[in-house]
């Protein structure tokens, strides 16, 4: 994701609320945790999720 597109789209969309967002700037990724028990790593320059870690409950922060 450069300067010029403050947008990332996401080829896996969340599936609830997303309840925490954490951004690495030095590693240019992005942690989402959500409603829908998931816990995903995107690689913003890449625009693809490196990682989605299932929880049994819905994460709430």
């Amino acid at each position: 994701m450069n300067a010029n597109n403050s947008q990332l789209p996401l080829e896996i969309p969340i599936g609830d609320a997303i309840s925490r967002i954490q951004f690495a700037p030095n590693s240019n990724n992005l942690l989402i945790s959500s409603w829908d028990s998931n816990l995903r790593l995107y690689d913003c320059d890449a625009s693809v999720l490196r990682l989605e870690a299932p929880s049994e409950a819905a994460l709430l922060d």
